[in-house]
Order: C-alpha cells, then sequence, then structure tokens
C-alpha cells in the first residue's frame, strides 16, 4: 500500500511537473517570446502612425477650409468696400461738375488746371521745379 501510495505521489508530481512545463513552454512561447512582443509593437506602431496621419490629414483640411472661408468672406467685404468707395468718389465727381459748372455760371470759374491742382497737392512735381525740401 505504501508502494502504491508512493508511486501515486510520484504519478502526481510528475503530472504536475509536465504541466507546470507546458505553462511556462505556453507563456514563453505566446505571451513573453521577444519576437511575438516585436511583432505586435511593429503592428501597433503602424496603426498610431496611420491614425497620426489620418488625424494631421484632417487637421490640415479643417484650417484650409477655414482660411478658404476666412478669404472669401474677406474677398466679399473687399468687393463691398470698392463698391462704397466707387460710389462716393462718383458722387464726390458729380458733386464737383455740379460745384464747377455753378461757379462757371455765376462768372467765377477756376482757372487752374487739375496739373496745377495736382501740383499744389503735391502728388506731382512739375519738370525743372526744384523738389520739395523738409524743415
Amino acid at each position: 500500500m505504501q508502494t502504491l501510495l508512493a508511486a501515486a505521489a510520484i504519478a502526481a508530481a510528475v503530472a504536475g511537473s509536465s504541466l507546470t512545463a507546458t505553462a511556462w513552454w505556453a507563456y514563453d512561447t505566446y505571451v513573453d517570446d521577444p519576437r511575438v512582443a516585436e511583432l505586435e509593437r511593429e503592428r501597433l506602431t503602424r496603426e498610431f502612425e496611420a491614425a497620426a496621419a489620418a488625424a494631421m490629414a484632417a487637421e490640415q483640411l479643417r484650417q484650409f477650409k477655414i482660411g478658404e472661408r476666412a478669404y472669401q468672406q474677406f474677398y466679399l467685404e473687399q468687393r463691398e468696400d470698392d463698391a462704397w468707395s466707387a460710389a462716393a468718389r462718383n458722387l464726390f465727381g458729380m458733386e464737383l461738375a455740379d460745384y464747377e459748372r455753378r461757379l462757371a455760371e455765376a462768372g467765377g470759374a477756376c482757372s487752374l488746371s487739375q496739373l496745377d491742382i495736382d501740383y499744389l497737392d503735391g502728388r506731382l512735381v512739375q519738370p525743372g521745379a526744384p523738389l520739395p525740401s523738409g524743415p
């Protein structure tokens, strides 16, 4: 009986040892294997780089659309400002023409030419005239 008990204990020890060895082999092969860890790291690196590239492309597209909208808004405001400026110039031109017509009818027309007016305003230097000097 004792022999049978000793044999059973040895058999249990051998079975436990083989089960433990199998578990350690499986752990080393599938969990702790450096090649498996390296492959998993490479796969995750590719996934993260792809996700980062997609996020960067989405951000660049978002910024481009914002810039495009800002430029379009600026363009529309600039056209509106140009239209208002042109209208103001036209109104001023009409008022000036009306004033000159009334002045001519009253007999007090200005004898200066547009070239003279530009010179007096400092926008034009007549040929041969000295250049204006500062203080």
